[in-house]
């Protein structure tokens, strides 16, 4: 699809969301600039060419409009007596002994220091997995950089002073630092985002669920009254007409966000899971240098002791051969008596 489109502006895309007009498992239909051709988009394609033109991560949008969509139902439930009765009865037949605000709740309610204003909700900042990874490459690029400049002294025939040994062993400490940080980082990032994940999953997803499958006549059919007094006329018409035509499609959309969110979720998580694997190859060569010298401040350097790296996704197994590569696994078994590995 070379042509340019007609795509929505974010806002109004978000309103259609929450409003229910757009029905997210449907393909959008937008136009050319021209206007003489339509043509059919997922809504997630639509996403990312927001994220591309804006500039945002795609976690920060679906967060956002997670909250908005939320926002309108509690809205809703709050303010509408047909609405509110209605939903306390699906939670009856899934005996529940919730109210209808409870259906909401999730783990991320629990979480301390959790934001809930909707113009700073973040369930995590991307830009911390960008800065880790760049942290992680300049420390790669050190090494690499070191084993340049020791083989070419070698194939000069430089002697091997004094002086330029202090340096070697410098410059492969402070390697040895960004890598031990980096790590420590990192680990703090993989339980963040782990947390998080497990917290995203409403506690009665099942009511939700069957909620996007009722439509605005089930409503009326179950605060129907026999009175036929002008006053009781009234509040029905009124909470007739407050109730929105498509709310099965507003709760589907918000349960279709929810999922679209912990995929997400699952992505960064399982990007620091490798760059843990990448940062965690790299300390392990460096601990064997470290080792190798003699370095005293990396014996007595307090670090990552096996059992707080036990628990972290992508770092169990750091000793077991069938998960490193022969060379990795000898530097370990060489090392064994330093702190890291303790």
């Amino acid at each position: 699809m070379e042509e340019e489109l007609n795509y929505y502006d974010l806002d109004a895309l978000f309103n259609k969301c929450v409003s229910g007009e757009l029905d997210i498992h449907q393909p959008l239909e937008v136009s050319n600039k021209l206007k003489n051709r339509r043509h059919e988009i997922s809504f997630l394609h639509h996403l990312l060419i927001q994220c591309k033109t804006h500039n945002i991560p795609l976690i920060e949008i679906l967060s956002q409009l997670r909250y908005r969509i939320k926002s309108r139902i509690l809205e809703l439930v709050n303010s509408n007596a047909f609405i509110r009765h209605y939903i306390q009865n699906v939670i009856y037949e899934w005996s529940h002994d919730i109210t209808p605000f409870d259906i909401f709740i999730d783990g991320l309610d629990e979480l301390e220091e959790f934001p809930l204003d909707g113009s700073e909700e973040k369930l995590f900042d991307y830009s911390k997995f960008i800065d880790e990874k760049q942290s992680c490459q300049k420390a790669g690029g050190l090494l690499v950089k070191l084993e340049k400049d020791i083989g070419e002294n070698q194939i000069q025939h430089v002697p091997f002073e004094r002086a330029y040994s202090t340096e070697v062993e410098d410059r492969i400490r402070d390697i040895h630092h960004q890598c031990y940080d980096c790590m420590g980082r990192v680990k703090r990032n993989i339980q963040e985002v782990d947390s998080k994940y497990d917290s995203l999953e409403p506690k009665y997803m099942e009511v939700l669920l069957d909620l996007s499958t009722k439509c605005k006549s089930a409503y009326l059919e179950h605060s129907s009254r026999s009175d036929d007094s002008s006053i009781s006329r009234l509040i029905t018409d009124k909470n007739n007409n407050d109730i929105p035509d498509n709310i099965h499609t507003i709760f589907l959309n918000y349960t279709i966000v929810l999922n679209m969110i912990q995929k997400e979720m699952k992505f960064v998580l399982i990007s620091f899971q490798k760059l843990m694997e990448n940062i965690q190859d790299k300390t392990v060569m460096v601990s064997g240098f470290m080792d190798s010298l003699n370095l005293g401040d990396f014996i007595e350097e307090p670090g990552l002791g096996q059992e707080e790296l036990e628990g972290v996704s992508g770092v169990e197994g750091l000793e077991e051969e069938s998960n490193l590569p022969e060379f990795i696994q000898s530097i370990i078994d060489s090392a064994k008596g330093a702190s890291f590995f303790d």
